[in-house]
């Protein structure tokens, strides 16, 4: 009989602070059932732009089942940030669940190239993560999801005319990914308002 996540408890680590965006969506949908843990500079002093916040994040991740990767970092730091997460837990050979928050920039650059090569790093790392977990060689599920636009303040400010996803929208779709069988890995989830 294949395993269902629905109804079981889990230990949730989360990157931003859970007063505001989608990690508090995610707290007020998740926390109900799992034990939430929230990691950011402003929750906790854990800056995940340095080596140590890193390291602290790594460690925490250890007793956790599910890993959900939501800091929108600069620099490349949240593809590094999966990546050392991804590599600790298959160098101990933990089992659990990665999930990616990227974005739809991605496919194109339209204001920055630098942000748009952050994304695409990290899909590619993602990427590689669920072909491991797929054909076996690792027990870490990974799945990359990539978000259209997204109602944060800045997106509103900056895009006041175009249609967003809550993000209610988002973590409700983090919910269902959590959800689903544990013996599928969902690889990549892309998902766009309709302008």
């Amino acid at each position: 009989m294949h395993e269902v996540m629905i109804n079981i408890r889990m230990k949730i680590l989360i990157t931003g602070n859970p007063d505001y965006g989608i990690a508090n969506s995610l707290k007020e949908i998740l926390g109900p059932d799992h034990e939430l843990t929230f990691v950011s500079r402003t929750a906790n002093n854990i800056n995940l732009t340095t080596a140590l916040g890193v390291f602290k994040l790594v460690q925490l991740s250890i007793g956790c089942d599910i890993f959900i990767n939501n800091s929108c970092l600069t620099n490349f730091a949240q593809t590094t940030v999966y990546d050392e997460v991804w590599n600790n837990w298959k160098a101990s050979g933990k089992s659990g669940f990665i999930i990616n928050i990227g974005s739809s920039a991605e496919k194109i650059v339209n204001r920055s190239w630098k942000y748009s090569s952050e994304k695409a790093a990290l899909k590619r790392a993602s990427e590689q993560g669920a072909f491991q977990s797929a054909w076996g060689k690792s027990n870490i599920r990974v799945t990359y999801i990539s978000m259209g636009h997204v109602s944060t303040p800045y997106v509103r400010n900056r895009d006041p005319n175009l249609k967003k996803h809550t993000m209610d929208e988002v973590a409700n779709l983090i919910k269902w990914v959590i959800e689903y069988p544990s013996y599928t890995n969902i690889d990549e989830l892309s998902v766009c308002p309709i302008q």
